[in-house]
C-alpha cells in the first residue's frame, strides 16, 4: 500500500481574474450609453482625453454634468459630459458636435444648453 500526499497551490490568477472582469463590466457600463448612441465618435472621443486631454471644462449647475471638450483634430471637438454618483464621476455620454469646426461653435452651443465655462 503507498500513500500519496499531494499539495494544492491557491490560484491567485482566479482574484486577479475576477478583479479584471468586474473592472472590464464597470467600464463597459459607464461606455454603454455612449457608445450605444454615438459609436466610434464616442470611442473618438475618449481617445482624445485620455491621450490629450481636455481643453476646457464647463458646468451645467441645472443637471449638475461637468462638460469636457477635447480638440480631436484641429476642426474636430468631442464633448465628453460627467456627472458624480456617490461620490464618483460617471461618463453619462461622449460624442462629437460633427456640424462645428471652430471651438467658439462649441463654446456657443454649451453656453445655450445652460452651461458656463469654468476652464
Amino acid at each position: 500500500m503507498q500513500a500519496t500526499l499531494t499539495y494544492n497551490r491557491p490560484n491567485h490568477f482566479a482574484g486577479i481574474s475576477i478583479m479584471i472582469c468586474v473592472l472590464l463590466v464597470v467600464v463597459g457600463v459607464t461606455m454603454s450609453h455612449a457608445i450605444t448612441k454615438h459609436g466610434e465618435n464616442a470611442i473618438r472621443v475618449s481617445d482624445c482625453m485620455d491621450n490629450k486631454g481636455p481643453v476646457q471644462e464647463w458646468h451645467n449647475a441645472a443637471n449638475n454634468h461637468t462638460i469636457y471638450i477635447c480638440q480631436i483634430e484641429p476642426t474636430v471637438f468631442g464633448l465628453d459630459v460627467l456627472f458624480q454618483r456617490d461620490g464618483r464621476w460617471e461618463r453619462l455620454t461622449s460624442f462629437i458636435k460633427e456640424k462645428f469646426s471652430r471651438i467658439e461653435q462649441v463654446e456657443q452651443y454649451l453656453t445655450n444648453s445652460g452651461a458656463t465655462r469654468v476652464k
